[in-house]
């Protein structure tokens, strides 16, 4: 849903997979106005095909679509989920997520989660992407939240789910990397945990500085079930030196949301449980020193610039437009090949191009594939030989739906279609003329 300056509704999409159990988690803007929403368990296969992303228009129709960890490899990484999207200083964007990795060398049942990161365009071409260790690693990774550091390299906030032999507890950690992925040494927190029950997770962070990060953690320190957590602001030097800190509620809760201001105030929401059955939001201001931002107490006077009487709270019901049917065609990958027909051929053939472009992508035991809504332009139809040799090249319209070639000159043999846009291809499909 997209909401103008007055709170009023644009316009509102709903994607619907009847009895599915999809949810959004997290959307960004990118600098030509179109939005990237990530979603989970968008259709019916919720354990291979769960991490969705969908590219809008400002006007909300769909541009392209994109389903990951789609491979029936029965080793490659599955049962994915997603947490953030992080848009870079280049306008490309870090998919932060985690997946489950097998052990394809000792045990092949074996597996593990392992945080998963993935890099796009924002046109949804893949850069690069992997799990955390490639190599089955039994410890868990889990890594929500990323951030971009004064050099262009990529932080997540996280935690390890099992034992690390340093502190025998499970820290929180800082996963490190450059902007093509290459690992730097992670940074564990064990400040305050006890071996072997201490536990924690980062859940919030971003660079105030070059060589200073501001964090929020959440750790444990009892054992036993329904503990209330110690939810704890901090700043640490990129050592993993902690400078400074405050504790903020200790409950059954954690810092979900984060973000610094123009003046590097950090923001944050919580949740609170006030009694057993009423759970109250929270919202923190601390300064980058971590104290708690001055209030402004004068009395001031805004104008309204919105039409009708100010309100102060308004419903706003959902009267959307919804979208069924998205899931279906990612699984019709002939619907995106070139028909040909007559095939084989004597004399005339006609080519009935696609009016949509299917791409897949496969790297480090992860598998993607993207749907795009519309032919790119400067598109070219290619015919090449067994030997490679391109015999014929002819510019296409993205309009034009039809091509009928005269193949009567050709010696016999297999050739290939192919519809080009620079260096990718759109569609092919196999001619045989007689």
């Amino acid at each position: 849903m997209k909401l103008n300056a007055c709170g009023e509704k644009e316009w509102c999409k709903i994607y619907s997979v009847p009895m599915d159990l999809d949810y959004g988690t997290d959307v960004v803007q990118l600098s030509n106005g179109n939005y990237i929403a990530l979603v989970n368990c968008f259709g019916y296969d919720i354990a291979e095909e769960r991490i969705w992303l969908f590219c809008l228009s400002p006007s909300g129709e769909t541009i392209w679509q994109k389903v990951y960890l789609t491979s029936e490899h029965p080793q490659w990484a599955t049962n994915g989920y997603g947490y953030s999207l992080l848009k870079d200083d280049e306008e490309n964007l870090l998919f932060t997520g985690e997946c489950v990795e097998y052990d394809n060398y000792v045990n092949p049942t074996s597996w593990s989660f392992q945080l998963l990161h993935i890099k796009f365009s924002s046109d949804g071409e893949e850069i690069w992407g992997k799990p955390w260790y490639m190599n089955y690693d039994s410890t868990k990774y889990g890594g929500r939240v990323s951030a971009q550091d004064f050099h262009g390299n990529y932080s997540t906030g996280g935690g390890h789910g099992t034992g690390w032999i340093g502190c025998n507890c499970h820290p929180p950690v800082l996963f490190r990397q450059t902007k093509d992925g290459v690992h730097f040494p992670e940074i564990r927190y064990t400040q305050g945990l006890p071996a072997y029950i201490g536990q924690g997770a980062i859940t919030g962070m971003d660079y105030l500085e070059a060589n200073k990060i501001a964090l929020a953690t959440t750790y444990l320190d009892e054992p036993g079930v329904f503990i209330p957590a110690h939810t704890v602001a901090r700043i640490s030097d990129t050592l993993g030196n902690i400078l400074k800190e405050r504790h903020l509620y200790d409950d059954l809760n954690e810092i979900l949301g984060f973000s610094l201001t123009t003046d590097k105030s950090i923001l944050m929401t919580s949740g609170f449980w006030v009694t057993q059955d009423s759970l109250k939001m929270f919202l923190y201001k601390l300064t980058s020193d971590l104290e708690y931002a001055p209030i402004d107490t004068r009395p001031l006077v805004y104008d309204y610039l919105c039409s009708g009487t100010p309100q102060l709270m308004d419903t706003i019901y959902p009267d959307c437009d919804i979208i069924v049917g998205m899931e279906e065609p990612m699984h019709q990958k002939e619907r995106y090949s070139i028909q040909v027909a007559p095939n084989p051929s004597t004399d005339k053939l006609t080519l009935t191009l696609p009016d949509r472009m299917l791409k897949e992508w496969q790297s480090n035991s992860l598998s993607s594939k993207t749907l795009y809504f519309s032919l790119p332009e400067n598109l070219q139809l290619q015919i090449v030989d067994v030997l490679g040799r391109t015999i014929l090249t002819k510019a296409i319209s993205k309009e034009i739906k039809q091509v009928t070639l005269d193949v009567s000159p050709w010696p016999a043999g297999v050739y290939l279609a192919r519809l080009t846009a620079g260096n990718s291809v759109v569609a092919e499909a196999k001619v045989v003329k007689q």
